[in-house]
């Protein structure tokens, strides 16, 4: 039987997954290294008695049932029966029933008295002095704490989904079934809240933290190595140091093809040491070897590495080609520096994002000196950024609000910055920079080089001449125009490598190929090594030409799973890994991601597609449009970037792939969530290069509506008006031949304008608006389609708003009889969904609560216009009355 401490650790190594921090295990040359560690722990763990269990297993416990409390506090009612959900379901909550105030909110006021009652009576046993020890058989964990052959991501979703599932259970057998969207809640947030009490309580409890890593983790007598980089990463926050090494967050590019650099290499190690020093740029133009160098001078930081001096305490990296080069992932790699428990700079920066339209808005300055503040009180930290060209703009950061942290740093002693750039940067903010210049190599490194290479390839039957280069040699070189700077180099050796297998090309061929170098006399080094980068790509077989373009269809490094599920019917897994670890194009990122080479990615973007190729470029992106489509979480379950990401994947694919019904409708599975989390932008940046490229009406249709939708969110209302009178344009002439399922596509857009011209207080042409939208809704229900009967509510919602500011009470009267009749018909049929009445009542309470916000008179006008109203029908109704009883329930 499996015990509570087990469970702890597995959650923790879930959470991992689940949370990105544990990519360096995940997958790597088929391996599952995660299902390894978590079986070796959980081994170690059955030899302990419950006793020495019984710390660990209480901490998890607690944690398990503190999290479930905070949902339930969360839920709790106030005393008044007003619920606390969250605002998209408080009139709802309110409405739903027979009666005004709400048996539904009465009942769950009950389920949550009883669920903390019992929740409380847990905390008490714990708070006991005797072991813990669960109650039932908990071995249905024992395949989701020890699995075979599953892959990481699905045995990390198993044991959350299996743990949430018995929580839920637990709490239905001592309290009763709960809602569902209790139930709702719990799925979504109850597994991480319960990972982040259990590692707040190992980051206060010393002893509990030092008994977690040492007495059950670290004394396992294998993989002791794998161990302990894997706890590096778990325990950063609990400030856990192995071995006084100094904090790496972030990734590290391979050290590959690194050229001798001794004296600028020397000058790094002593600046990095040295407190004083604000901000050092290693600077030169690309393929100079800025990279290898930063990489070089880093890796000795890493466990596997020399050590330097001892007195950096951490190292936060960002390489900005791959995105990092933003003030959100400063935020992020100073959580995990730092640690999650206590601070959260990136959940109130994502917070601040929002709540603003327009990504220049001015930062809160106490995001940025608070962060700065933790920062400076960590130690001696250095921010190191590569490519910082990248971020810039005519030398300044073209992202205002990393460009206001730098600011706000430079004035400040503490924090220390290392960048790569090809420009140095400008700031206002007088500061002392040391440049570390890289140019041309001196001949004797690059003999050294040469010689190395030559060396490897030889071992490795390649005997095309190059170990046995000599002085002489060089000088041959340099009269061909040949410049000895490290791009130019490894494009060298790489076109010796894949010529010579092919053609027998040796290197006394190429000293007198004249044309080889001519790239080189009549343009630059980069021009020259791109050629020959060109024709090392030529040269190469089919496979490994298929590789290096998978590689270039991303725009980011890529995961190695990733290569081989696109090309799993072309080649096997070692001759993809065989490439990717042999190419001299190709470069590694810590832990598991491969790229191009920058110079490369530039080259074999613009080749052409070979008969010999099996697949094409369009048909590479679609496989990989596919595969993300295939891991996406739906719209309805993501809220951090890191969860969209796999979305916004597939849908850049799908456009390369020339796929774009694809991308409209991947679009329209929930564009509204998409811009209430602020991705206005990136949508924007998407849906424009869409226009007029779809070759089907009711995609431009739904193309324009989505612009719409982003436009208007982003406060650009005239553009947004625009594209839905495109849209409607469109639609209309559809619908009037016949098209009718395009309707409330239509009534959508005619909606969509309304609001946009209410917010330019263009009342009365946004209630015709609103008037057509509403006239089609009603249509479909007359047939009897329901679907629609939450927008017909909020149509009519939202015209009441209109119509108020117009101050035509009679037509608010309708608005609102209309809305009543609608809440009282649907909300009490059984076969409509919980969570479909609950938006019906919650368009229906805002329509109320606008009503309440006017004075008693104009109050009192309506309803009597609304019991005149009701006189007329065959039974009168005096629906005023009715009414002015729901809206005084209203809080």
């Amino acid at each position: 039987m499996i015990d509570w401490a087990i469970l702890a650790t597995a959650a923790t190594v879930a959470t991992g997954v689940l949370q990105g921090i544990g990519d360096e295990y995940v997958n790597s040359q088929g391996e599952r290294r995660i299902t390894r560690l978590v079986g070796k722990i959980t081994n170690k763990l059955r030899t302990q008695t419950p006793a020495e269990n019984h710390e660990l297993a209480k901490a998890f416990r607690r944690a398990c049932v503190v999290a479930a409390q905070n949902i339930c506090d969360s839920r709790k009612t106030t005393q008044s029966g007003q619920s606390n959900l969250a605002p998209q379901h408080s009139f709802a909550s309110k409405l739903l029933g027979k009666t005004p105030v709400s048996l539904l909110v009465e009942d769950e006021g009950q389920w949550l008295d009883k669920a903390n009652q019992y929740l409380k009576n847990q905390i008490e046993r714990l708070n006991q002095n005797s072991d813990f020890l669960p109650e039932k058989d908990l071995s249905v964990y024992e395949n989701l704490v020890n699995p075979k052959d599953v892959d990481d991501q699905i045995w990390a979703n198993r044991f959350q989904r299996q743990l949430t599932k018995d929580m839920i259970a637990e709490l239905t057998e001592n309290a009763g079934s709960p809602s569902e969207s209790i139930v709702f809640e719990f799925e979504k947030r109850w597994f991480f809240q319960a990972s982040n009490e259990f590692q707040k309580a190992l980051g206060k409890n010393q002893l509990l933290a030092n008994k977690f890593q040492n007495n059950m983790l670290v004394k396992l007598d294998s993989g002791q190595q794998e161990i302990m980089r894997f706890l590096e990463t778990i325990f950063a926050r609990f400030t856990f140091k192995p071995n006084d090494l100094p904090q790496l967050v972030g990734s590290l590019i391979e050290r590959s093809f690194f050229v001798n650099r001794k004296r600028e290499k020397e000058n790094l190690e002593q600046w990095l040491n040295q407190k004083s020093k604000k901000m050092i740029v290693i600077q030169g133009v690309s393929g100079y070897g800025k990279t290898s160098l930063l990489m070089e001078v880093l890796h000795k930081l890493s466990p596997d590495g020399k050590m330097l001096n001892g007195n950096l305490d951490a190292v936060l990296i960002f390489l900005c080609r791959e995105r990092e080069g933003t003030f959100r992932e400063v935020c992020r790699k100073a959580d995990e520096h730092l640690g999650k428990n206590e601070n959260n700079f990136l959940e109130d920066y994502d917070g601040f994002l929002e709540n603003t339209k327009e990504k220049t808005d001015e930062i809160p300055s106490e995001i940025i000196n608070d962060l700065i503040a933790k920062l400076k009180a960590s130690g001696n930290v250095w921010l190191v950024f590569d490519n910082f060209e990248s971020v810039l703009e005519n030398q300044i950061i073209n992202e205002p609000h990393l460009n206001a942290f730098f600011e706000k740093a430079l004035q400040l002693d503490g924090l220390h910055f290392l960048l790569t750039s090809q420009k140095v940067p400008e700031f206002h903010v007088r500061t002392e920079v040391e440049e570390v210049a890289v140019g041309n190599l001196p001949e004797v490194d690059a003999l050294e080089f040469f010689q190395e290479e030559g060396k490897r390839l030889k071992d490795g039957k390649i005997d095309c001449g190059l170990a046995e280069i000599e002085t002489g040699d060089l000088e041959k070189l340099k009269n061909l125009g040949f410049e000895f700077v490290p791009m130019a180099l490894v494009a060298l050796v790489g076109y010796l490598k894949e010529s010579y297998p092919r053609y027998a090309v040796k290197l006394p061929d190429v000293l007198q190929n004249n044309e080889l170098f001519a790239k080189f006399r009549e343009h630059d080094a980069k021009e020259g090594a791109m050629y020959l980068i060109g024709l090392q790509y030529q040269n190469s077989s089919a496979v490994e030409r298929l590789v290096l373009k998978t590689l270039s269809i991303f725009k980011q490094a890529i995961e190695y799973p990733v290569i081989v599920k696109i090309l799993e019917d072309i080649a096997d897994d070692d001759t993809i890994f065989g490439i990717l670890r042999s190419n001299t194009l190709v470069r590694r990122i810590e832990p598991n991601y491969y790229e191009l080479l920058p110079q490369a990615k530039e080259v074999v973007s613009k080749q052409s597609d070979k008969q010999d190729e099996t697949l094409t470029r369009r048909e590479l992106h679609h496989r990989a449009a596919e595969f993300y489509d295939s891991i996406r979480q739906p719209i309805k379950d993501c809220y951090t970037r890191e969860q969209f990401a796999p979305y916004f994947n597939a849908i850049d694919h799908y456009y390369s792939a020339g796929l774009f019904e694809k991308v409209v409708n991947l679009f329209n599975e929930d564009i509204i969530k998409l811009c209430a989390l602020g991705y206005m932008r990136e949508i924007i940046d998407r849906c424009l290069p869409l226009k007029g490229k779809l070759g089907n009406d009711d995609l431009e249709a739904n193309n324009h509506l989505n612009l719409g939708v982003a436009l208007w969110r982003f406060g650009r209302s005239d553009e947004a008006i625009a594209e839905y009178d495109k849209a409607i344009a469109i639609l209309e002439k559809l619908v009037a031949v016949g098209r009718t399922e395009l309707a409330n596509d239509l009534a959508m857009a005619y909606l969509n304008k309304g609001i946009a011209l209410e917010e330019q207080n263009n009342s009365a042409e946004a209630v015709a608006m609103f008037g057509q939208a509403i006239e089609l809704w009603e249509q479909n229900l007359q047939l009897g389609f329901v679907q629609n009967l939450p927008n017909l509510v909020k149509a009519l919602q939202i015209r009441v708003k209109s119509l108020i500011r117009l101050e035509d009470w009679e037509n608010i009267a309708v608005d609102a009889i209309k809305s009543l009749s609608l809440f009282a018909n649907f909300t009490q049929d059984e076969n409509l969904s919980e969570h479909f009445k609950q938006r019906i009542g919650e368009e229906f309470g805002e329509l109320l609560y606008q009503i309440k916000q006017l004075s008693s008179d104009n109050r009192e006008k309506i309803f009597t216009i609304a019991n005149e109203i009701g006189q007329t029908n065959e039974e009168p109704i005096l629906f005023g009355d009715i009414l002015r009883q729901y809206v005084e329930q209203i809080g």
